[in-house]
């Protein structure tokens, strides 16, 4: 009896877990499902959005191709009325750059600058002038002067040499006159070579008889010091 009691226990046991086991699968079912519709309906709201989305993205796209074609007929027509409108293009240019001009004039004012000439200043250069080419021609003519009158002195001295009664002399003349008229720039080389050679001479003489009075003196000082 004991035995068969506790074995109607145990049965029983295990039925009662059973039955929470299946009432436990039976909920956690029924939650599923619940989420199930749940999921099923906001399928059902997310179809009807899409739904009303595409009706009014096909709305959208009549209306881009109603406004395009609007667009297509105005520049049609522009394009009809500036062919029978005749602009005139130079004109309009001349009278933007006429405008122009004008309103740089009125931007800048008016030079009301007075200039003075000081005509004095003029007349006084021009007399410096003057008075500098008087003097420079005076001081040309003062020197032609005085070469006129060295000339006038040599002819002097010619003549009188000419004169000369010396046989040597009257040779030397009448040598000079001939080299004259046949060579005159020999004639002139061979004078001024003369003249430079005997100067070089005289000064050469000059400073030995200066080096011989030095000389002098300081032999008489050293005699003195004796």
């Amino acid at each position: 009896m004991n035995e068969l009691f506790e074995q109607t226990n145990e049965t029983r046991s295990m039925e009662g877990e059973i039955l929470k086991a299946l009432v436990g699968k039976v909920v956690d079912l029924g939650a599923s499902v619940k989420e199930n519709l749940d999921q099923t309906k906001r399928l059902v709201e997310h179809v009807e959005e899409i739904g009303e989305v595409k009706e009014r993205m096909v709305s959208q796209e009549k209306r881009v191709e109603e406004l395009v074609q609007k667009n297509a007929e105005v520049v049609e027509a522009i394009q009809q009325v500036a062919a029978k409108i005749d602009i005139p293009v130079e004109k309009i240019e001349l009278l933007q750059g006429s405008l122009q001009q004008h309103s740089q004039l009125f931007e800048k004012p008016l030079d009301k600058t007075v200039y003075y000439h000081h005509f004095v200043g003029k007349a006084v250069w021009v007399l410096s002038g003057m008075v500098i080419i008087t003097v420079c021609a005076l001081t040309m003519m003062a020197w032609q002067w005085q070469r006129a009158g060295r000339y006038a002195q040599d002819e002097m001295k010619w003549r009188f040499v000419k004169l000369s009664t010396d046989s040597v002399v009257s040779i030397m003349v009448n040598r000079a006159e001939s080299r004259g008229r046949s060579d005159p720039d020999g004639l002139a080389r061979d004078v001024q070579y003369e003249e430079a050679r005997r100067e070089s001479l005289m000064r050469n003489l000059l400073r030995e008889q200066e080096a011989r009075r030095q000389i002098y003196e300081l032999e008489k000082k050293k005699l003195m010091e004796e």
